[in-house]
């Protein structure tokens, strides 16, 4: 089975739920959020990320914009501007750095994964 890209092998923490805006507005993991790298090709593959309010998130691969014919569902817990994965009996943690309320990065031995609001 596939292994969470989110991690890269190594452990995940996303960050800043209660973190404000220059809106006012909060920040929040709630949602779908595209993942991209930093050198993305639109022609490559991309993951989507739907993180729901009862601590699931959902994550399909996309490959030349075509949707794959998996989904993998987690486990999440996120406070203090981290992001805890529980994928079976393994467990990852990784920071947010927010750019803004609907992007945020995180790094991961040298390479920039990007999350955009969807």
């Amino acid at each position: 089975m596939m292994m969470l890209v989110l991690v890269l092998g190594t452990t995940i923490v996303f960050s800043s739920c209660s973190k404000d805006d220059e809106d006012g507005g909060e920040y929040s993991i709630i949602g779908t959020w595209k993942m991209t790298y930093e050198d993305y090709d639109e022609y490559e593959e991309h993951f989507e990320y739907i993180f729901y309010s009862n601590g699931t998130v959902v994550e399909t691969c996309y490959i030349r914009g075509q949707q794959s014919d998996e989904e993998y569902e987690y486990e999440y817990l996120y406070e203090n501007d981290r992001l805890t994965i529980i994928e079976d009996k393994y467990t990852y943690t990784v920071v947010v750095h927010w750019v803004n309320k609907n992007k945020f990065t995180i790094s991961d031995d040298g390479d920039i994964l990007i999350f955009t609001r969807q």
